[in-house]
């Protein structure tokens, strides 16, 4: 029970607990309980087409909504105050393209997230965010029709597509996962 109660003081954006044959999945909204039957068989996220204005609900439970936006003065402020939370959500110039499409990670996969230095394969930035990998092969990677890697929730989008201060409109992309019963 202690162990449970430090779990929900935690500043950690999810905690998991091991309770015999279920986990305790905490998080900042939500206690669930998952069989661990349900936790070894994650998922596997297929690929699909992304088109910009519509919701797309992927195969693990989760969806990505696209929005285009016309930027006014408040929102570039936010962006460049960096109030986007990556985890979710992502802004970015808009693509010169109808659709995009979503896929798991695969070997080799390089990407050049806003501010680094430069472009690494996506498993270093995993394991560099201690990412497990059974949960690699769920997260989503939003692409453009030339396979560069634009966004993953959890990082921020590429820099190919950042907000400059001449950019007039955006695309929001928001990712949401499954929420428990």
């Amino acid at each position: 029970m202690d162990q449970l109660i430090e779990s929900l003081r935690a500043e950690r954006e999810q905690n998991r607990m091991s309770a015999g044959s279920h986990y305790i999945l905490i998080d900042a909204d939500t206690l669930s309980f998952e069989h661990q039957a349900a936790s070894d068989q994650l998922l596997e996220l297929q690929p699909a087409i992304l088109v910009i204005g519509e919701v797309l609900f992927l195969s693990t439970g989760a969806f990505i909504e696209t929005e285009v936006l016309e930027l006014t003065d408040a929102l570039r402020q936010q962006i460049f105050a960096g109030e986007v939370d990556p985890r979710c959500e992502a802004i970015i110039a808009h693509p010169d393209e109808h659709s995009l499409s979503v896929r798991a990670w695969q070997p080799g996969d390089r990407f050049h997230p806003l501010g680094a230095p430069g472009g690494k394969k996506l498993k270093d930035r995993f394991i560099d965010r201690r990412i497990p990998q059974a949960e690699r092969k769920t997260l989503p990677l939003v692409l453009k029709t030339s396979q560069e890697v634009i966004w993953v929730p959890g990082f921020p989008p590429a820099e190919s597509c950042k907000i400059s201060p001449s950019t007039k409109r955006a695309l929001r992309l928001t990712y949401q996962t499954r929420k428990p019963l």
